[in-house]
């Protein structure tokens, strides 16, 4: 199922990012720090449908999903590609 790929792969990269400890919520916090000015930008509720294949982000949520996740929005789309 592409779906699940998909969301297979988001977590993969989710947890690349090491130094980022409390998983989905930890991973939230520390990019709206970091990232998003303090906002609010996607819930763990929405992250988790995603790398549980549930939803698939649309274009803007992919493209905060690239920053949070510290990569470049051609090479998020590159990684993910296969899944799309």
């Amino acid at each position: 199922d592409p779906a699940s790929e998909l969301g297979i792969k988001i977590q993969e990269l989710r947890e690349r990012l090491t130094d980022i400890k409390g998983g989905r919520r930890g991973f939230i916090n520390y990019s709206s720090l970091h990232f998003f000015g303090g906002e609010d930008w996607i819930s763990v509720k929405t992250l988790t449908n995603y790398e549980l294949g549930k939803n698939t982000p649309s274009l803007e949520y992919a493209k905060k999903l690239s920053v949070a996740l510290q990569m470049n929005f051609t090479e998020f789309i590159s990684e993910i590609d296969d899944y799309i």
